[in-house]
């Protein structure tokens, strides 16, 4: 259009400075209009094109940035695994924020397709019927006091998976179970996606705390022992991970001694080579007062041992010596 606007202009022109009529400074000053009503529909375009695309980039960046944060960087891999004080029965409002950029939660159930910044209640909503489901249970954990003393220690961030179930016994965590199998599936799954989006894993580990429930069945302590080891030495092996973290049961806080068989029988669990005991403060909580029922704690307990159970964790993989014997 501006093409055909061109010539009929000059040839206007030529015809205006054929004739007596038309000043030839008047043509002069019309085609200088003309041309700068050009060169300002160009700009104006161009701008705007330009601002357009500016801004189509800044969407992209934020998109990118908010699927896949850790690109090109390294994470360490985190299976936070047990039943219902590691699931957390808590209040979210009371655990401490996770700093941006420090912590993440694959949601292997509701959304494997990217990471989400790690958060309370933490896995609320990663229920597969087929495997670990307790809808509207998980309140508040320990997770998001651990990554944050996790980080401090080690300045990696964390990639957490959630599979814990409250009420569960350890013979419903022994391999070719529900809960295992669901265990194993979501670990893949994030190790997977992890692998495809150019994410490298620094180090593969699981953190255990589960033993109520065998303590209120009377589980023989002989018998707890030997399948728990087992069945961490299997998921290790399954998962390419190098460690389980143990975080020691506390006291039914009713009857302080219901648990104490279990408990014994975690202390010997920590004298194998592959898991390390983080954390033994449950055990304390019931005289002072930080016990909610009978079972469960205050989500300041589960800070508590949280940050306790973290920095043992990062100070172990950071070779250092600051892990409870």
């Amino acid at each position: 259009m501006l093409f055909f606007t061109n010539i009929l202009v000059h040839r206007f022109v030529n015809n205006c400075t054929n004739h007596v009529g038309c000043g030839f400074e008047f043509v002069k000053a019309l085609q200088y209009v003309y041309n700068a009503f050009v060169c300002s529909i160009v700009i104006f375009f161009s701008f705007y094109a330009l601002k357009w695309y500016t801004g189509l980039e800044r969407q992209y960046r934020l998109y990118a940035k908010e699927r896949y944060p850790m690109k090109n960087k390294e994470i360490d891999l985190i299976a936070f695994m047990g039943q219902s004080n590691m699931a957390g029965r808590g209040t979210a409002e009371d655990a401490p924020n996770v700093p941006e950029g420090t912590a993440y939660e694959f949601r292997a159930v509701t959304d494997p397709t990217r990471l989400y910044p790690l958060t309370e209640p933490f896995g609320k909503d990663e229920n597969d019927p087929e495997g670990v489901f307790e809808p509207g249970m998980k309140t508040g954990s320990m997770v998001s006091a651990f990554v944050n003393a996790y980080f401090k220690e080690t300045h990696t961030p964390v990639v957490g998976v959630s599979c814990a179930k409250g009420g569960s016994s350890i013979t419903e965590w022994i391999p070719g179970t529900p809960y295992y199998q669901d265990a194993l599936k979501r670990v893949r799954s994030g190790s997977s996606w992890l692998a495809d989006h150019d994410i490298s894993i620094r180090h593969r580990f699981m953190v255990w705390c589960q033993g109520c429930t065998d303590g209120d069945l009377h589980t023989d302590p002989d018998v707890y022992k030997q399948e728990t080891a087992s069945m961490i030495r299997q998921f290790l092996k399954d998962c390419h991970m190098e460690t389980c973290f143990l975080i020691q049961i506390g006291n039914h806080r009713d009857d302080p001694g219901l648990y104490v068989p279990i408990q014994n029988a975690q202390m010997e669990l920590a004298k194998e080579p592959h898991i390390i005991l983080v954390s033994r403060q449950f055990a304390a909580f019931a005289a002072r007062g930080l016990m909610k029922d009978e079972f469960h704690y205050l989500q300041e307990g589960y800070n508590l041992v949280g940050a306790e159970a973290g920095k043992n964790a990062g100070l172990y993989l950071n070779k250092l010596s600051s892990i409870i014997s």
